[in-house]
């Protein structure tokens, strides 16, 4: 068993170095002010979201943009706070348009998605989240992209807002490894990963590619199901935009039952990607952690192969978030990556055992 474990411990060191490889292969773009502007929609779905609204909504005043190039499409997704009135404060010195979610599936926030796109002004769409902080030369990066790129898709970059709490530096790392995949692959033309927080493409080719639909049933996967659909039918025009200018900040979970429900949440659309990559690097990583549980488990019976073991896979798992963090600049601790690392696969052993019931909550709804 001690053999079957180290092999796939090389497996995993391997994949590790080939992903970082991958990384380094998407040129980081900058920006070149051009005079000529492309006008945006911007698309946020909102349910309850009062408490992180006047975050978002000040981070957009802060948008160096001309604002008449671009627009704020709230959806309500049936709040019962105050959220609306929050957005209708800042109405006189943002373009917003408030729209009430009229479409009714399984999917709330891709109906209210849709609803925002289908009600757009513009050709280009980019789509956040109520609990994001916007970047202020987020436009003007995109807008250079754009012109530069002519891409069909473009997937920004996301992180957490930065936590000195170890719960909140446990999501943070997990993240960056997630955005580490998502970049990887972009770089090998096989994107599988994309988040809803910081995604822009063209409105007539969402159209093209017939939206949401075919996967309108599950709750989740707004991102990863149109990703899927754009790379099937326009492959080489979907792209990774990797500038500092772009990056978007997020929330991470406040608890660790919301925590569990999040990566329910996303697991529950596995058996409706079709992407092979996603599920043999999750098998890989599933089975080292289970081992790392072994290994743990076995220190004082088997001491030496249980320190060597765990020492390579903490020593390339934190030289792989510190690579990762040169782009994102969190402000980590090193301690805190070795008992994240620790706590990890107990935590994966857990949100499978979760996974297993085949339900989860989301927005005040069951699924």
């Amino acid at each position: 068993m001690t053999i079957i474990a180290f092999i796939f411990l090389i497996l995993y060191i391997l994949m590790i170095f080939y992903v970082m490889i991958l990384i380094n292969k998407i040129p980081r773009s900058e920006i070149e002010k051009s005079a000529f502007k492309t006008p945006f929609s911007i698309i946020i779905p909102f349910k309850n979201e009062a408490h992180n609204l006047p975050a978002l909504l000040n981070s957009l005043n802060q948008l160096d943009y001309d604002k008449n190039f671009f627009e704020i499409v709230f959806i309500n997704d049936k709040s019962t706070d105050n959220g609306e009135k929050i957005i209708q404060k800042y109405q006189s010195i943002l373009p917003i348009r408030i729209l009430k979610n009229q479409r009714k599936s399984n999917s709330p926030k891709k109906d209210a998605l849709e609803w925002g796109i289908q009600n757009s002004k513009f050709n280009y769409i980019i789509t956040t989240d109520a609990d994001c902080i916007i970047p202020k030369k987020w436009l003007e990066t995109y807008n250079d992209f754009i012109l530069n790129k002519h891409p069909k898709m473009i997937a920004g970059p996301v992180t957490y807002t930065d936590s000195k709490r170890l719960f909140l530096q446990f999501q943070t790392l997990e993240f960056l490894i997630l955005q580490a995949f998502t970049q990887a692959g972009f770089a090998q033309k096989k994107p599988f990963l994309a988040n809803g927080a910081n995604l822009c493409f063209e409105k007539m080719a969402f159209f093209e590619v017939k939206g949401y639909l075919g996967n309108n049933h599950l709750a989740s996967g707004d991102d990863v199901f149109l990703l899927e659909k754009f790379h099937k039918k326009f492959h080489n025009q979907i792209l990774f935009l990797k500038n500092k200018n772009a990056l978007v900040k997020t929330k991470p979970a406040e608890d660790f039952h919301q925590l569990i429900q999040q990566k329910v949440r996303w697991a529950s659309k596995i058996n409706y990607n079709n992407s092979k990559i996603s599920f043999f690097l999750g098998l890989l990583i599933l089975i080292v952690n289970l081992f790392q549980i072994f290994f743990i488990i076995s220190l004082v019976s088997i001491p030496v192969l249980s320190i060597i073991f765990l020492f390579f896979k903490f020593s390339i798992d934190t030289f792989f978030i510190f690579k990762i963090n040169r782009f994102y600049k969190n402000n980590i601790d090193f301690f805190k990556i070795i008992f994240s690392d620790f706590l990890y696969p107990f935590y994966l052993f857990i949100t499978l055992a979760n996974i297993s019931k085949g339900n989860f909550e989301w927005k005040d709804n069951k699924y």
